[in-house]
């Protein structure tokens, strides 16, 4: 069942003068100041800033020239849409390979299997107390390393193919709490080919989201968590023009021009919880304007 909101969890305050007050204030808030009062983030207060929680919900192709559904366009409403938003390249894996580690590891198209030795979100997480879950609906078992399984696909799960991640974190979305509380630091969860709007129909993947996400989200705007909705890619085109968009309590709502793509939104991330930089995340700019 779900957890009701409550407080903002006990916190250590992080100093610094570099926004102008001290971040404790966006640390207690979680970039939220008083109603009357309030100051940008910049990088180096970003940096000192904890979400409680983030988690990933990633989706096949889409495209951002016709309108967005409906569950996309109500969750659009209430957070941040990155309208200058794109991925990487095509095919789809290389793209979750970017947003997971920083660089496509060599990888330029959808093969499998995989198996890399270098440093990767969760790896990193790991490595400084943080905890990491992946979600794959369809996932035969805990720690599967299959390729595919009914619409399950394992290129789009790309922290099965990390020596440092751990199996026990790669889970089938049917493990995903209720209790959402009792989530890791960050999660990805990642729909099956049918209900990604893949094979199955805009429909289908709406009513997915309206199932397995709209209450999480709701949840997430009132317990001082951040939900990133994305896509791998677009239909296919050169442009790869996809949806972003951001959703929670430090969000700013609204429509965003700057142009991003998953290195972006990665670098964020890192910065968020004080991680290494992997890979061309080191280049690319965090996203800092969406915080109030």
């Amino acid at each position: 069942m779900l957890m009701q909101p409550g407080a903002p969890p006990p916190f250590t305050p992080l100093r610094s003068s570099i926004c102008g007050l001290p971040c404790d204030k966006f640390l207690r808030y979680w970039c939220s100041c008083c109603p009357w009062f309030w100051v940008p983030l910049d990088r180096a207060c970003l940096r000192q800033f904890r979400h409680r929680r983030t988690w990933f919900w990633l989706w096949r192709r889409t495209t951002v020239t016709r309108r967005l559904s409906a569950r996309p366009r109500l969750l659009a409403s209430t957070g941040a849409l990155f309208t200058n938003s794109f991925a990487v390249t095509h095919p789809s894996q290389p793209n979750y390979l970017d947003l997971f580690s920083g660089w496509n590891q060599g990888v330029t198209d959808d093969s499998c299997p995989h198996t890399f030795y270098s440093a990767s979100l969760e790896s990193e997480l790991i490595a400084v107390g943080k905890t990491f879950t992946g979600y794959a609906e369809g996932l035969p078992a805990v720690g599967s390393k299959t390729c595919s399984s009914g619409y399950y696909v394992r290129k789009h799960a790309p922290w099965t193919d990390f020596s440092k991640d751990l199996s026990k974190d790669d889970q089938p979305f049917s493990n995903f709490p209720t209790t959402y509380s009792k989530l890791p630091t960050v999660a990805w969860v990642i729909p099956n080919l049918e209900d990604d709007m893949h094979n199955g129909t805009i429909q289908q993947g709406d009513s997915w989201l309206q199932n397995h996400l709209l209450a999480y989200a709701t949840w997430a705007r009132n317990n001082n968590s951040l939900l990133i909705v994305t896509f791998d890619e677009d239909q296919g085109t050169t442009t790869n023009h996809i949806a972003t968009i951001f959703v929670g309590p430090m969000v700013k709502p609204g429509k965003y021009s700057e142009k991003i793509n998953h290195f972006n939104v990665l670098r964020t991330i890192e910065d968020m919880y004080g991680l290494p930089h992997l890979g061309k995340s080191a280049g690319a700019t965090p996203i800092t304007d969406v915080w109030q």
